[in-house]
C-alpha cells in the first residue's frame, strides 16, 4: 500500500513539474502549476554604441577607465546576437531581454515554439582571465530547474553578449572589476599598453 501511495505521489509530482514548464498542456495541472513567464520589468532595446559609456576615472586623462552598459544596451546586444549556432531556432531573440536586478542580471529567453521562457538570475564577476558569470537560479515557465540542466544553454546565449563587451572594452583595458548596479553592468579596468588614452 505504501509503495502504491509513493508511486501515485511520484506520478502527480511528475505531471505537476512538466505542466509547470509550459511545454505541455495537461488538463487541471497546467491551470494550477503554470503561470505565463514574464521578466521583472520590460526593457526596451537601446543604442549599442558602447564607447558612449566609457569614462576615465576622475575626469581627464587617466590610466583607469569604467564602462557602464545600461540594461537597454545589454538587451540590444542580446537581440542582435549572432545565433548562427542554432540557438535562433529555439530562442526568440527578438523578445529576449536582460534586466539588472539586485546586483544580478535577469536574462529572459522566450522559446519560439512554446508559450514559455527561460528566466535566469546570474551574478557577474571578473578576474585576470576575464568576465565570468555564476548562476543563482534557472526557471522554465513556473518551474525552478537544477542549474546543471540549463547552464550550457544560458552560457552559450550570454557568451554572445559578453564576447561583444569584452571585444569593445578589453581591447583598450585590462578588466579588473565587474558589477551589476542600478545603472547597468559596470566594468572597470586599467588602460592597456598601446591603447589610446581617453
Amino acid at each position: 500500500m505504501a509503495s502504491l501511495a509513493l508511486g501515485v505521489a511520484f506520478v502527480l509530482w511528475a505531471l505537476w513539474s512538466v505542466a509547470a514548464t509550459g511545454f505541455v498542456r495537461i488538463p487541471v495541472f497546467s491551470a494550477l502549476a503554470f503561470r505565463q513567464p514574464a521578466p521583472t520589468r520590460i526593457v526596451e532595446s537601446g543604442n549599442i554604441n558602447l564607447n558612449r559609456w566609457i569614462e576615465a576615472f576622475g575626469g581627464g586623462i587617466s590610466s583607469r577607465v569604467s564602462l557602464t552598459v545600461p540594461e537597454e544596451v545589454l538587451t540590444a546586444l542580446l537581440r542582435s546576437a549572432d545565433s548562427s549556432d542554432g540557438l535562433g531556432d529555439v530562442i526568440d531573440f527578438s523578445k529576449s531581454q536582460i534586466a539588472v536586478e539586485d546586483g544580478a542580471l535577469e536574462i529572459f529567453l522566450p522559446f519560439k515554439d512554446a508559450p514559455t521562457a527561460i528566466t535566469a538570475l546570474l551574478v557577474p564577476s571578473a578576474d585576470e582571465n576575464g568576465l565570468h558569470i555564476s548562476a543563482m537560479e534557472f526557471r522554465i515557465g513556473s518551474r525552478r530547474i537544477p542549474k546543471f540542466l540549463l547552464r550550457n544553454l544560458v552560457d552559450r546565449v550570454l557568451r554572445l553578449v559578453i564576447d561583444r563587451v569584452e571585444d569593445e572594452f578589453g581591447s583598450m583595458a585590462t578588466i579588473e572589476r565587474i558589477a551589476a548596479t542600478a545603472d547597468g553592468l559596470v566594468i572597470e579596468g586599467v588602460i592597456a599598453d598601446g591603447a589610446l588614452s581617453l
